[in-house]
C-alpha cells in the first residue's frame, strides 16, 4: 500500500489546496497518471501517481488546504485493508496546529483552517491587511486571491501622494519573493562581455551539418553556460537549510514571464544535452510554463538560472539571484558594434551578460574564474564543443 502525500513544490511552500480529483474511490489507476490538482501561493498543477494500483482511499476533500508531506490518498490492490488509524482526523488536526499562531506574536489570520487560499494569504500578509475584514467568495467562504486584490486595489485609490505600485500594489507573489531574497541576500555582481561572429557561424553551420533547424542564440548560450558550469562547479551549488550543496548533475533553471509572473522551468542534466535536443525542451517547458501546465518535478531540482530579455530588446540588465541557487545569468539582447582595427572600420555583433552570485557561497575568483570560461566558450565554440 502507498500513501500518496502532498508535495513540496518550492523551498518556500508550506501547503496546496486539492481543487478537484480526477478519480474515484475503487479507480484503477496507472503510473504517471494524474490522480488530483492543487494550488499552491505559485501555480496550480497535478499530482501524478509513481505506481499502478487502484485507488483505495481519498482522505483530503477538495477546497481544503493541508500542509506538505500530509497524506492525501491510498494507493495499493484491492485486496488490502485500509489502516485503522483515523487519517482525516489526523489531517484536520494537522492542518488547525499549521494555522495556530505563536504564543505572543500577533498574526493578521483568523483562528481555525481552510479560511484562505495561500497566494491570498501571503498578499494580505504582505500588504499588512486582516483577513478578519474580507468576505471570501470562495467554498464555503474561503478568501480567494481575487477578494485580496480588490481590497488592495481600494487602498491604492485611497491614497494620496506617490506611492511605487511594485511595491505597495498587488504584486505577484513570486516578484515579492525575489524582492525579498534580495533585501537579505549579499549578491554581487559580474559583466560579461562576449563576441558573438564566430557563434552566428558555428550555428549555421552546425544547422547544415546536422541537417537540423538553427538553434537560437538562447539555447547556444544555455549550453555553453552548462558547458562552463562543468569546470567551475562552485556555482553550480544550493543553500538549504543553511547548508551549502555543492551538486554533480548540472539542472538549469530558466526564467519564464507568465502575467506577471516569474516561473523557473528545469532543463535537467543541460550539459549532456545535444544544442537541438535543448532547443526542443526549452521551448516546451516555456510554452507548458505559459499554459501553466508545468509538472512539479519540472520546477524543482535546478542548480543554476538564466534570465533572457532578448525578445524585449533589452541589451544589459542583473537579475537576482533565485534561492536556493547561489547564482544567476542575465543574458541581454545582441548588438551590433563598429570598431576601428587598424584604420579600418569592422562590424561586430556582441552580448551583454550579467552574472549575479550569492556571495556567501561564491567567491569574487569563482566568479571571474566562470566568467572567463563562458566567454572563452562563447567565442569559441568550434574549440569548445568539437575538440
Amino acid at each position: 500500500m502507498k500513501e500518496i502525500i502532498m508535495p513540496k513544490l518550492g523551498l518556500n511552500m508550506t501547503g496546496g489546496i486539492i481543487t478537484k480529483w480526477y478519480l474515484n474511490e475503487g479507480d484503477m489507476v496507472s503510473e504517471g497518471e494524474s490522480i488530483c490538482a492543487i494550488e499552491t501561493d505559485k501555480l496550480t498543477t497535478d499530482i501524478e501517481s509513481n505506481a499502478s494500483g487502484v485507488l483505495l482511499k481519498i482522505l483530503v476533500e477538495t477546497g481544503l488546504e493541508i500542509p506538505i508531506k500530509t497524506p492525501i490518498c491510498y494507493m495499493g490492490e484491492s485486496s488490502e485493508i485500509l489502516p485503522v488509524q483515523n487519517k482525516q482526523s489526523s489531517i484536520h488536526e494537522a492542518i488547525l496546529n499549521e494555522d495556530k499562531p505563536d504564543v505572543g506574536k500577533k498574526e493578521n489570520v483568523k483562528k481555525g483552517p481552510f479560511l484562505a487560499t495561500p497566494i491570498a494569504r501571503r498578499l494580505a500578509k504582505e500588504n499588512n491587511i486582516n483577513l478578519n475584514d474580507i468576505k471570501g467568495s470562495g467554498i464555503n467562504g474561503r478568501i480567494e486571491k481575487t477578494d485580496v486584490d480588490k481590497i488592495i486595489t481600494s487602498m491604492r485609490e485611497n491614497v494620496e501622494g506617490e506611492r511605487n505600485p511594485d511595491i505597495y500594489g498587488a504584486r505577484d507573489v513570486s516578484l515579492l519573493k525575489l524582492q525579498s531574497d534580495k533585501m537579505y541576500i549579499p549578491q554581487n555582481y559580474y559583466k560579461i562581455f562576449a563576441g558573438l561572429d564566430n557563434a552566428l557561424k558555428f550555428i549555421e553551420d552546425y544547422a547544415a551539418a546536422t541537417n537540423m533547424a538553427k538553434i537560437n542564440m538562447n539555447a547556444f548560450i544555455m549550453k555553453a553556460a552548462g558547458q562552463a558550469l562543468a569546470i567551475e562547479d562552485r556555482l553550480n551549488s544550493t543553500i538549504e537549510n543553511d547548508r551549502i550543496i555543492h551538486h554533480e548533475q548540472i539542472n538549469l533553471a530558466m526564467a519564464v514571464f507568465v502575467e506577471n509572473e516569474v516561473i523557473f522551468p528545469v532543463i535537467k542534466d543541460i550539459n549532456k544535452l545535444k544544442f537541438n535536443d535543448l532547443s526542443l525542451i526549452a521551448n516546451e517547458l516555456s510554452q507548458r510554463a505559459k499554459e501553466k501546465k508545468l509538472k512539479p518535478d519540472e520546477m524543482t531540482g535546478g542548480t543554476f538560472s538564466i534570465s533572457n530579455l532578448e525578445e524585449y530588446g533589452i541589451h544589459e540588465f542583473s537579475a537576482s539571484v533565485n534561492p536556493p541557487e547561489a547564482a544567476i545569468l542575465s543574458i541581454g539582447a545582441p548588438k551590433q558594434t563598429i570598431d576601428v582595427i587598424n584604420g579600418a572600420t569592422v562590424t561586430r555583433h556582441e552580448i551583454i551578460m550579467t552574472l549575479t552570485v550569492d556571495q556567501r557561497v561564491i567567491s569574487g575568483a569563482n566568479a571571474a574564474e566562470f566568467s572567463l570560461k563562458l566567454k572563452n566558450i562563447i567565442e569559441n565554440p568550434y574549440m569548445a564543443f568539437f575538440n
